[in-house]
């Protein structure tokens, strides 16, 4: 009998490419969609989901936790981004099962980023214990031509009415890697024989946020001026009046720091495939 991989988060962008992915191999591959309510007590609500859930499977390999709340706009996206992976965690501990679990992180919690998703993501950080079998995926910006986070940049500089976009320079960095290059290098990791249980998955070519907005302006035809903004001028901004542009998205883009080389090398395996983007 085949054993089974199952994958939350399937119909998602990377879940389903994953999905996809993981199809030609000898295991029997199956999305699963995880309930998400509201106005329940969501820790008891989660354990039985999840008692009923390791109840009713069994001869499982391995468990992909794709699922997530980018937007995190209410306290159960908060809640089921920052703790869902612990308590399936515990339950599996408590019922001594052994399989691998792979929880899907943000190189956000690196930042200095101070919205919502960063915040619920630093929180799993602290919440999911990496120890036997239990991995974590700290995972760039997943982006190329008309992915998720391309039209979302093209929609946000197709949205402003000026004839310029304004731009911070040099902004943040980012290390944006391809859908199929991140499909694959999870599935090295999968099936790989690791000593490490923490993984940063990142393209290997770094880009400023003013670059990525120069590609989709030019990719996409657009091709409005753009008006470079100095982030060092945030520099001279009171700290409190700094900690509440980190809490938007968009104003924390002013940040130009490099989160990647800060990072202890003895804690995460640092995966840089060669990025199509």
């Amino acid at each position: 009998m085949k054993r089974k991989i199952y994958i939350f988060g399937h119909s998602g962008y990377i879940g389903s490419s994953l999905l996809k992915s993981l199809n030609d191999v000898n295991f029997d591959t199956i999305g699963c969609k995880i309930p998400r309510p509201k106005s329940v007590n969501l820790e008891a609500f989660y354990i039985d989901f999840i008692k009923e859930f390791l109840d009713n499977n069994k001869n499982i390999f391995c468990i992909i936790n794709s699922a997530g709340s980018i937007n995190c706009e209410t306290k159960e996206d908060y809640f089921f981004n920052s703790k869902f992976d612990a308590i399936f965690q515990r339950l599996l501990i408590e019922k001594k099962i052994d399989l691998k679990y792979l929880s899907f992180n943000s190189t956000k919690v690196f930042t200095n980023g101070l919205d919502k998703y960063a915040l619920s993501k630093k929180d799993l950080k602290n919440n999911f214990k990496n120890k036997k079998n239990f991995y974590t995926l700290y995972i760039d910006l997943v982006f190329e031509d008309n992915s998720p986070h391309f039209d979302k940049i093209k929609e946000t500089i197709m949205k402003i009415k000026l004839f310029f976009i304004p731009v911070f320079y040099p902004g943040k960095n980012f290390y944006p890697i391809d859908l199929d290059s991140l499909s694959n290098t999870i599935k090295e990791i999968l099936f790989g024989n690791f000593k490490t249980l923490n993984f940063i998955i990142v393209g290997n070519k770094k880009f400023n946020f003013n670059e990525l907005i120069e590609y989709v302006n030019k990719t996409s035809n657009i091709n409005k001026k753009i008006l470079y903004i100095p982030s060092q001028l945030i520099n001279f901004f009171p700290s409190f009046l700094k900690k509440i542009l980190l809490k938007s998205k968009f104003f924390q883009q002013y940040e130009n720091y490099d989160w990647l080389k800060t990072l202890d090398t003895d804690k995460y395996l640092i995966r840089k495939p060669n990025n199509k983007f």
